[in-house]
């Protein structure tokens, strides 16, 4: 982000801006190719891939906006990023947290 320059397109390639959708997607579809090529055990993702990592970092913290806000953001704001009419929808993008609460529940702290 720090060497975009105002006014130019947020994804860019050495051929220039991304012109539709199309081209961002034929952009990932190349790059899974390629990594599948370099290790076939590489797992095989999609523009919608994104979605769920976007979601599961901002809610976990991880996320650089995160960083920038001071604190992870609430199951609602991530809601309204995603643009779910319910907040359900945006939890089957999350990993399950279940084993987080238990040991919260008890006070133990993994690393």
């Amino acid at each position: 982000m720090s060497v975009k320059q105002p006014g130019e397109a947020f994804w860019q390639s050495k051929y220039g801006p991304a012109k539709s959708t199309q081209t961002l997607r034929g952009w990932v579809g190349d790059m899974c190719k390629i990594l599948k090529k370099l290790d076939p055990n590489a797992p095989h993702f999609t523009p919608h891939s994104f979605r769920h990592s976007f979601l599961e970092n901002t809610t976990n913290g991880t996320h650089y906006l995160c960083e920038e806000i001071g604190r992870p953001l609430t199951m609602e704001e991530a809601q309204l990023l995603a643009h779910h009419k319910s907040i359900d929808m945006t939890k089957s993008y999350l990993k399950p947290k279940d084993n987080e609460l238990i040991f919260g529940l008890f006070g133990i702290k993994i690393a």
